[in-house]
This record gives C-alpha cells, sequence and structure tokens, in this order.
C-alpha cells in the first residue's frame, strides 16, 4: 500500500466505528465524527474533512482486503473515489458534512456505489431547493434530506446528475448521529 504523509489537524471525536456491511455483505462502510477547532475556518474544514475521508477509506480498505495485497486508493478525472487491489478495481465512495465523515467500497468489482451524508439544517431554503430540483416542496426536513442524500448518492454512483434522468437503485438508511441523515446507494456496472 502507498505510504501517505498526510496529516489532519483535527480532534477525532469519535473514532471510526466498526466497518458496517450492506447489499448483502457486497459493500462495507463506516463513519467517524470529528471536532473542529473554533479559529478553523469553512475551508479549513472541509480541507481536513477531506483528507480524513481519504485515510478512513486507506484504513477501511485495509480492513476489508487485509494488510498483505497491494492496495491503492485513487481518484478518477471526475474525482470520484476508487480502490485497485493487486490490479483489480473496486467501487469507494465519501461523504462527509458538519465533522462527519464517511466511506464505503465494494467488495465486488462489477457494483457502484455512492454514499452521502448531510447535517439536518432546518434554517436551509428547502422549498427553494426543491422547486429547483423539480421535487414537491411540501417535504419535512427529514424527508427532504433523505430524498438529497439518495439524489447525491445516485450521482456519485452513476455519474448522472440529471434528476430525471437518474435510475431508482437499491438503497439503504445509514445509522447515523441524531443530526445527521445518511443513504448509500449500489449499482451494477
Amino acid at each position: 500500500m502507498p505510504h501517505s504523509t498526510k496529516t489532519c489537524p483535527i480532534h477525532v471525536v469519535s473514532p471510526e466505528t466498526a466497518a458496517k456491511a450492506v447489499f448483502g455483505g457486497n459493500v462495507v462502510w463506516t463513519y467517524s465524527l470529528l471536532e473542529w477547532q473554533s479559529h478553523q475556518s469553512r475551508k479549513a474544514q472541509r480541507h481536513s474533512s477531506s483528507l480524513y475521508g481519504w485515510m478512513l477509506l486507506e484504513k477501511l480498505s485495509v480492513d476489508i482486503f487485509g494488510p498483505s495485497v497491494t492496495i491503492e486508493t485513487l481518484r478518477e478525472s471526475s474525482g470520484r473515489p476508487f480502490i485497485r487491489v493487486n490490479g483489480t478495481i473496486f467501487s469507494a465512495s465519501l461523504s462527509h458534512s458538519k465533522g462527519l465523515v464517511c466511506a464505503a467500497i465494494s467488495k465486488v468489482p462489477s457494483i457502484s456505489i455512492g454514499i452521502d451524508v448531510e447535517q439536518l439544517n432546518k434554517d436551509r431554503d428547502l422549498s427553494g431547493i426543491s422547486q429547483s430540483m423539480g421535487w414537491p416542496d411540501d417535504c419535512d426536513v427529514i424527508a427532504f434530506y433523505q430524498r438529497w442524500c439518495c439524489y447525491e448518492a445516485t450521482f456519485k454512483a452513476t455519474g448522472i446528475d440529471n434528476v430525471d434522468h437518474q435510475p431508482l437503485l437499491q438503497s439503504e438508511d445509514l445509522m447515523l448521529p441524531n443530526d445527521f441523515i445518511g443513504v448509500i446507494v449500489c449499482a451494477d456496472k
């Protein structure tokens, strides 16, 4: 596995949770909760979350495939992560929101996955966002974020950003801390 010299100037409130298997054990995901220093800018927080996500992905890869194989965590030109294990490509996905960082990896090369998490925020213009997406704007906060996470996770799995053209995929709601919501989706490549 390539050595990483990346460091994260953050405090980890909860180390990664035990990995959870979904979709018949074909996909594994985990999360960790980070704590920010009060002086950190939003940009610095997002950068630290992103770095921590890649480190979490590397650790999850070793947990899944073992330390004795060659594992590379890489990025497509679109930015989508993937894992190469002894030359075989496996789909991976990352998401972070307000200090919660999630990583997921497919254990089957023919499966593409996407994961998305959001912190619930009733003060956002949910009605305006819903209208711009062509969704009914009468959803409550939880229903809105479930729909949004499903849209984002599907985009990550398929690369299709037009909500009208996205396929309906197998999905699982994520068990996360109280003020977060998340979805993971699975598609055949």
